[in-house]
């Protein structure tokens, strides 16, 4: 895993955080502490909470979906009017599946948590799969 954190021209989006990563059990947990080092340098404790929340749900939303041996891309960039980008990435093309959790259901309920959180969710086609993305505000920046 590795964390970029560089400087860049106001015309270059440059990422807070970019991640290229094997499926893996141990893959979500060594993930959040990468964005969480990443972020708290520049965002407020209830911004980078959020995100890592995020990063949990999407991440292990993408290890389901994607091919044995196949990469996912987890890519984090501030973007203008005060949002945070979280984008992931998975093997699989089709659109994501909102499926209402039963009561006695284990599972079902990370993107609707996502979308409570955001104030942006969608995905785009991708060669090779799709990327599913949040936006959040992104609070205060130190």
């Amino acid at each position: 895993m590795a964390v970029a954190m560089q400087q860049h021209s106001s015309d270059v989006e440059v990422a807070l955080v970019e991640l290229r990563l094997v499926p893996a059990a141990d893959m979500v947990p060594g993930a959040r502490h990468h964005v969480r080092r990443a972020l708290e340098l520049h965002f407020d404790e209830t911004t980078v909470d959020t995100a890592e929340l995020v990063v949990s749900e999407l991440l292990s939303n993408a290890i389901r979906h994607t091919a044995p041996g196949e990469v996912i891309r987890l890519r984090i960039t501030p973007r203008a009017g005060g949002l945070l980008r979280i984008e992931a990435t998975d093997t699989n093309p089709s659109a994501p599946d909102y499926v209402v959790a039963g009561d006695e259901d284990e599972g079902g309920r990370g993107l609707f948590l996502v979308r409570a959180v955001a104030v942006g969710f969608g995905w785009d086609p991708i060669i090779g799969g799709k990327a599913l993305w949040v936006h959040l505000a992104d609070g205060t920046r130190r």
